[in-house]
């Protein structure tokens, strides 16, 4: 299982911390190197093999097929981790894995990987598939973009490339589940793209700040012990939020107890409580699911009475999906809602900085859900032929493979032990996020109409007017739904 895999990743990393990251910060210590473990004496030994694929996609000569992918520059994605090719070997641990796992790739099937870049992926779809033209294979696509493309007659489904082993757990399987309707598969998420792992949402903690206002508590603690809740959160938060100048306004220049976009920081507050806008129906289909859903109206309540009294700093004025980092940065907020590839903008930070799962509803639930979304899918150009699609399929597949095999580690490795978690207790929490993704196409696919339409009607208000906000949705944003389940049946039929 992918969890299990991913997880033997951790624990092998997290032998290869050094002593400085659990507090000790005397010496300079050299990690034995990725996949070894230290041992006696000074030698290393390999880690155990843990995190072995257990299948090998069958070898095949595709005499020299180019594969071609689609990708955002990385300026044009800068929220998340875009890397899938590497030109050249330089030293570093993710880049070297990205390379070898290409190169294995294209060894293993005698076929050739090639990646073209946009900073504006769907106006480079339509341009191609407009025109007739079939320059890419594969397209990284931002989750949000996904329904428009399907709207305008660029994508087809999954479908059409029988040749992708969807049983294999290199292809996420929650992802898989979510972007199937009817049977059409919209979108795949595979390991040859860190999208995925790059955009779950955590928070990071000001740790110097937080033991400095309340010494005597563990965030990390309250997580393993199932008590790192809504109520736990927010009233620490409260305990940090002070008025700094003393003009009687809580503003940039004073100290936040949270801070981050009113749309990540809400998302991740209702996924965390296991509440999605969308749902999947009994027959394969997608209904809105807040209207007579107590739990998930209880949810929405919880949120809005929470933040009387205790703001969430953000950037008022601007846009629901912005923020300022340099209130995080500044030691002005002790919690700033995140993605996990954001957390390295932390690590030039001299206070320690540590990284939870969004919490629970209450103590009851079963388990933490950390959301995935505002990052790229994997779909097909409408131009891709059948001629072309079952040798993209076999290529791909193997790609996601070697990806699993190769890269998911070193990022896994990355990000625990050099880059983004600075002790054990961290590398646990990403644990904890990494087994708990949730998805919902409320927040991505049809973010438009579900997601910043409560965002800016409740959360930015501050206001319990949740059921004029459902009711006033609730017929558009089904009939919404419906239209692109149609679109989509039709671009599956017309592959």
């Amino acid at each position: 299982m992918k969890a299990k895999r991913i997880l033997a990743a951790l624990l092998s990393v997290l032998t290869l911390l050094p002593a400085a990251a659990c507090g000790d910060s005397a010496g300079t210590q050299t990690a034995a190197p990725s996949g070894e473990t230290a041992a006696a004496g000074g030698e290393t030994e390999t880690a155990a093999a843990e995190t072995e694929p257990e299948f090998m996609p069958e070898q095949t000569d595709m005499e020299g097929f180019e594969l071609v992918i689609l990708n955002y520059t990385p300026e044009g994605f800068n929220w998340a981790n875009t890397l899938i090719t590497a030109e050249e070997q330089n030293g570093e641990v993710l880049n070297d894995a990205v390379y070898q796992r290409e190169t294995a790739t294209e060894e293993y099937l005698n076929c050739v990987i090639t990646e073209e870049k946009s900073g504006s992926v769907p106006a480079t779809l339509k341009k191609s598939v407009s025109a007739g033209d079939h320059l890419y294979d594969v397209v990284m696509l931002f989750d949000a973009s996904i329904t428009e493309s399907y709207a305008g007659g660029y994508l087809m489904p999954w479908n059409a490339v029988p040749t992708v082993l969807l049983e294999n757990d290199y292809w996420d399987p929650h992802a898989t589940e979510l972007y199937n309707v009817h049977g059409n598969q919209m979108s795949l998420s595979g390991d040859f793209s860190l999208y995925d792992y790059s955009t779950r949402h955590c928070y990071a903690v000001n740790k110097t700040m937080l033991g400095s206002i309340m010494p005597d508590v563990s965030v990390y603690d309250d997580a393993r012990s199932g008590k790192w809740t809504l109520d736990r959160m927010y009233e620490i938060a409260a305990a940090a939020e002070s008025d700094i100048n003393g003009d009687g306004v809580i503003d940039k220049d004073d100290r936040h107890g949270i801070s981050g976009s009113i749309v990540r920081h809400y998302s991740a507050m209702l996924a965390g409580a296991n509440v999605t806008y969308i749902e999947k129906t009994d027959d394969g289909g997608l209904r809105f699911a807040i209207p007579g859903n107590e739990y998930a109206i209880s949810v929405l309540q919880k949120l809005v009475s929470l933040n009387q009294g205790n703001t969430v700093y953000y950037l008022k004025g601007s846009g629901i999906g912005d923020f300022d980092y340099s209130i995080f940065h500044n030691s002005l907020s002790l919690f700033q809602a995140s993605y996990i590839g954001e957390i390295e903008k932390t690590r030039d930070m001299d206070d320690d900085v540590g990284i939870m799962p969004p919490p629970k509803f209450s103590e009851e639930q079963d388990g933490y859900h950390s959301l995935v979304e505002g990052g790229a899918q994997s779909v097909l150009p409408k131009s891709l032929t059948a001629e072309r699609a079952a040798d993209v399929g076999t290529v791909i597949d193997a790609f996601a493979f070697f990806s699993q095999r190769d890269e998911i580690p070193a990022y896994i490795d990355v990000l625990v032990k050099s880059k983004y978690a600075r002790d054990e207790d961290a590398a646990e929490m990403v644990s904890i996020i990494f087994d708990s993704g949730i998805y919902d196409l409320g927040v991505g696919a049809f973010s438009g109409s579900f997601k910043n339409v409560y965002s800016s009607k409740v959360f930015v208000k501050r206001e319990d007017n949740i059921a004029s906000t459902t009711d006033s949705i609730a017929e558009k944003g089904q009939k919404e739904i419906d239209k692109f389940i149609a679109q989509l049946e039709e671009a599956a039929n017309n592959a």
